[in-house]
């Protein structure tokens, strides 16, 4: 009985958690994945996170087509000479070929 009550307030708290941020959040950028992305900037990047503050996955996707990087291989690994992990160019590959 008493974890059918627990269950039951813990779903109301959500619910009411939810609907709250739903009514007062004015501006989110939920669901596009840029965002999170953003943690992980290096110099290669900072150009499009400077820029990318309102701007959906699909307008940065074009400014990078647009730069020539649309095709590059990028990965995570450790910034030299830092003490975190960000966004470095692994390749870019050459599209004159196919």
């Amino acid at each position: 009985m008493s974890v059918a009550i627990l269950l039951a307030i813990h779903f109301v708290l959500i619910t009411m958690i939810v609907v709250i941020f739903a009514r007062n959040t004015q501006f989110t950028m939920l669901g596009n994945s840029w965002m999170a992305i953003s943690q992980a900037v290096t110099a290669n990047t900072k150009q499009y996170f400077e820029t990318s503050l309102l701007k959906t996955d699909k307008q940065i996707k074009e400014e990078i087509k647009q730069d020539g990087y649309a095709t590059a291989r990028v990965g995570l690994a450790q910034i030299e000479g830092l003490a975190r992990v960000g966004i470095v160019m692994m390749a870019k590959q050459d599209t004159s070929l196919s």
